[in-house]
């Protein structure tokens, strides 16, 4: 009898040896596209100067998303 080692599924795979890029703040960050290091700092984003590839900052894509909702005037908020 022989055992077979378990088989992760092909997402799983991929997933693990796809790169991310970020913009880390204080650090030389190569533009993944031509390989530059001047960037335009956005609030959300950094895009390259060169050549305008835009890669999300390390900041923002470390914390979840959260939607602001204000509720003014409400029927069912009242109720509550």
């Amino acid at each position: 009898m022989t055992v077979q080692p378990a088989i992760q599924s092909f997402g799983v795979q991929g997933a693990m040896k796809r790169y991310s890029f970020l913009y880390h703040h204080g650090e030389t960050n190569h533009c993944p596209g031509c390989g530059h290091t001047h960037w335009h700092i956005g609030r959300a984003t950094a895009e390259c100067a060169n050549c305008f590839t835009a890669m999300p900052l390390a900041e923002v894509a470390s914390t979840p998303a959260r939607p602001l909702f204000y509720v003014r005037s409400s029927k069912t908020a009242m109720a509550a």
